[in-house]
């Protein structure tokens, strides 16, 4: 029984979008060692949700 290709590629596409939001994350949390307290609040949630759509159109749109 194989995976029809469509749900392979949404799947990969949003594997690939969760992936870039952990990136981020990832790479704020060692940038500022774990202090966000410096950062404006709600400024970590709304950089996060604007990269990740960011990430989600370039991907779409490339076919990524």
């Amino acid at each position: 029984m194989s995976t029809p290709r469509f749900n392979r590629r949404t799947l990969a596409f949003a594997h690939d979008t969760a992936m870039a939001a952990f990136a981020f994350t990832l790479a704020l949390s060692l940038r500022m060692s774990n202090d966000f307290s410096t950062l404006p609040p709600g400024a970590v949630l709304s950089s996060l949700l604007l990269f990740t759509a960011t990430c989600a159109t370039v991907f779409w749109a490339l076919g990524l």
